[in-house]
This record gives structure tokens, C-alpha cells and sequence, in this order.
């Protein structure tokens, strides 16, 4: 079992542990919100930033690939 998936089985249980007659209920369940919204914000900037990396890197393969052809297919100087 991976390190992810011993969290989310903890998690799992944290919640089934939350009784509904504690006085805290309310307090607890707050808590397990804030801590999956913090979660999921988490993993959205994960992934923009992978996307953005994404983004980045094929522009510059594509600035490459123009440069190593020796010029940036500019065809203004080839008859029609």
C-alpha cells in the first residue's frame, strides 16, 4: 500500500470516528472540510503548475526546432 493510500485509509476512518453526539461534532466536521479544501487547492496548483511547465517547454522546443531549421519559416524572400 502506497504512502497516498495509507492517508486517504486514515482519512477514511478519521471520518467514520467523527461521532454525532460530541459536542466538538460540528467543530470536527469543520476541521475535515478545511482539510480537504486545503487538499484540493493543493492539488489544483499542482497540476496548473504541470501545465504551465507543459506550456513553457513546448514553446521552446518549438523555438528550437525554428532556429535549428535556420530560419523561422519566414517565406517572405521565396517567390510564390
Amino acid at each position: 500500500m502506497t504512502e497516498e493510500q495509507k492517508t486517504n485509509v486514515d482519512k477514511i476512518n478519521s471520518i467514520q470516528n467523527i461521532d454525532v453526539n460530541n459536542p466538538d461534532f460540528y467543530e470536527n466536521v469543520q476541521c475535515e472540510i478545511e482539510s480537504d479544501l486545503a487538499r484540493l487547492k493543493k492539488n489544483v496548483e499542482v497540476v496548473l503548475n504541470l501545465r504551465y511547465i507543459q506550456n513553457e517547454s513546448e514553446q521552446e522546443s518549438e523555438e528550437e526546432d525554428k532556429t535549428e531549421n535556420g530560419k523561422d519559416n519566414n517565406t517572405d524572400d521565396e517567390p510564390f
